[in-house]
């Protein structure tokens, strides 16, 4: 509900509060990463880069520790590795780009 309000910081502690309960579950952890892309997409729209990277950065590490759907991991890759070609920083979307996807 947080999410289509539009109150992210918000949803985003319920994320991370939810995981820490329950840090087991796929379906929290498929929800937060979905979570993460959707803020993170926001900030980029809202030219908050930095905070849109950092969003991403944990979208990726929260992806390598596994329990997230292959279309939440292709997702998270294609959204990151845009942000970065934006920001003209291509090497690194490269490594980005090579993470594995099941």
């Amino acid at each position: 509900d947080k999410l289509k309000q539009r109150q992210f910081e918000e949803g985003l502690k319920d994320c991370r509060a939810a995981l820490k309960i329950a840090p087991d579950s796929d379906r929290i952890k498929e929800n937060y990463l979905v979570y993460l892309n959707n803020y993170a997409a926001d900030c980029v729209q809202n030219q908050k880069l930095e905070e849109a990277e950092l969003l991403m950065k944990e979208a990726i590490a929260q992806m390598k520790k596994g329990g997230i759907s292959r279309e939440s991991r292709v997702t998270s890759i294609k959204n990151y590795t845009a942000l970065l070609n934006f920001l003209n920083r291509a090497d690194e979307a490269k490594k980005i780009e090579q993470l594995k996807v099941e």
